[in-house]
């Protein structure tokens, strides 16, 4: 299905080839990872396969490829796209519409397809996908999970023979990554190919039938799942490759429920959800209620959070210590990040307090103290270099100190570099540097680590505890678990 001779390739914007003398074949129904440190050509070699180099971005190319017997150099990116599908870590830059059905449909209206096979395709997609309850939605006020999901239904709506997966469960769940594996599965049993790119190992365990390893823009090794599930730490860490097994043992002593959202469920039913995911006891975890005595940097009490008659989360009442890294997770749409945003003043709460030595915080003092990093890290870049950028909002402004930060989270041979050239990792890297280095105590983080190898994901997490003395509060939302077990004090569960 796929033939890559001798392939390089050069941006026009960049010195050096991104990607140098590949060659790989990919067979009909092979489910192949592309994998590798943060930069190393893995999202560029994905942009070669589905025709997107060279018809959107300019450069050298040399070698040859072909793809479902298309040379995509040659040949016009609709009829390439009948043939392969692609999913994107940003879902947003795929979407075409506003509304979640027409985006599904949206694909299969171009091609011709007629109206009765389209209605029939969605309720298969609908029932293979489970999407039934983000139907007719619209796109834009779906949390980024859940626009994830709509992104691989519009793509497994159009019935291609190749999909392309670049960092597909950046923004899923655990339960969701294990609705994605069940899809892959059901893909290579119709003889469908994937390539994917991804850090996160894990739920494609049973799936990947080898792993083709980029290092500086060449293949250099081929592993099998076996030899990567078998990695020393020391090789781990020096190929960025995470873990393919992911136990859970460390929650038992950081984690509890936040009791929130959900009039539907029982704290039984939640608790059960917990036990699900992390396969452990429920008299593990205890339910938060009240504060736990010590000093607090921020309390809640009461807090409600509607849109317009739907209840996003509820909050009876809840303690965060000074100087602590808590780590909040949940399902897709449970209104985790809506949470991150009242607490930093960038929502109002439709009732309830946020409060500090039972003071209330005003939403004008709550945005002056606090920073969200979002998880469009794009809309969070700003200047033209990466050292600009860090020193923008930097609470130090002298170039040693700055470097010295930079080198600390190995982004200081970027320095010059402009961000939004970066890969997905390495601008995650910048913008959570910025956010440490502000003056702000309270920092809230919404999924900072969505592209970031094993090896970046270790450095991110030693910056982030070398900072939390100096702030008074960090807290990450998250689904990156092997992450959260690294970096956290204390764990929360957002309910189904």
């Amino acid at each position: 299905m796929i033939t890559i001779k001798n392939l390089s390739f050069q941006y026009s914007t960049e010195e050096d080839f991104v990607l140098r003398n590949i060659d790989l074949s990919v067979h009909q129904g092979e489910c192949i990872l592309l994998c590798g440190k943060s930069g190393c050509g893995k999202s560029t070699l994905l942009k070669i396969i589905n025709g997107i180099i060279p018809e959107f971005y300019q450069g050298k190319i040399t070698g040859s490829v072909e793809v479902a017997g298309m040379n995509p150099f040659e040949t016009e990116i609709y009829k390439i796209s009948e043939k392969v599908g692609s999913v994107f870590q940003n879902p947003k830059t795929q979407f075409y519409t506003t509304n979640t059905t027409d985006e599904i449909a949206f694909a299969l209206e171009n091609y011709g397809v007629e109206r009765e096979k389209i209605q029939k395709r969605l309720k298969e997609v609908q029932e293979t996908m489970h999407v039934s309850a983000l139907m007719d939605r619209n796109i834009f006020a779906l949390s980024g999970g859940e626009k994830q999901k709509i992104a691989i239904a519009a793509v497994y709506a159009l019935n291609p023979e190749i999909f392309v997966f670049d960092e597909p469960s950046s923004s899923l769940d655990m339960d969701s990554m294990i609705e994605l594996s069940k899809l892959m599965e059901r893909l290579k049993e119709e003889g469908k190919t994937i390539v994917i790119a991804e850090h996160r190992l894990w739920y494609l365990k049973k799936i990947v039938d080898r792993a083709v390893y980029l290092e500086n823009g060449k293949i250099t090794k081929e592993y099998s799942m076996e030899e990567m599930q078998n990695l020393s730490e020391e090789e781990r860490y020096r190929t960025g490759l995470r873990h393919t097994d992911f136990s859970g043992n460390a929650w038992k002593e950081k984690s509890a429920i936040l009791l929130s959202a959900s009039e539907k469920h029982t704290d039984i039913e939640k608790r059960s959800f917990v036990s699900r995911l992390f396969k452990v006891e429920r008299e593990d975890f205890a339910v938060i209620r009240d504060s736990s005595g010590n000093a607090l940097e921020l309390e809640i009490k009461d807090l409600l959070y509607k849109r317009k008659e739907r209840t996003i989360f509820r909050i009876d009442r809840l303690g965060f210590e000074r100087g602590k890294i808590v780590g909040i997770v949940g399902k897709n749409g449970m209104g985790k990040s809506t949470f991150a945003k009242v607490v930093c003043g960038l929502a109002r709460q439709t009732t309830g307090e946020i409060c500090k030595n039972n003071e209330g915080i005003s939403v004008p003092k709550r945005r002056k103290n606090s920073l969200l990093l979002m998880q469009e890290i794009n809309n969070q870049l700003f200047t033209d270099s990466v050292y600009d950028e860090i020193r923008l909002t930097s609470a130090f402004k002298e170039e040693e100190q700055l470097c010295t930060c930079m080198a600390d989270m190995q982004i200081d041979q970027l320095k010059e570099k402009n961000p939004h050239s970066l890969s997905g990792g390495q601008k995650q890297r910048v913008v959570i540097l910025s956010a440490l280095l502000s003056k702000k105590k309270i920092i809230f983080l919404d999924e900072p680590t969505s592209g970031l190898d094993y090896a970046s994901m270790k450095v991110v997490a030693k910056n982030i505890n070398k900072f939390k003395a100096e702030k008074n509060l960090i807290l990450i939302i998250s689904h990156d678990m092997e992450f959260l077990e690294e970096v956290c004090d204390r764990v929360l569960f957002f309910p189904l």
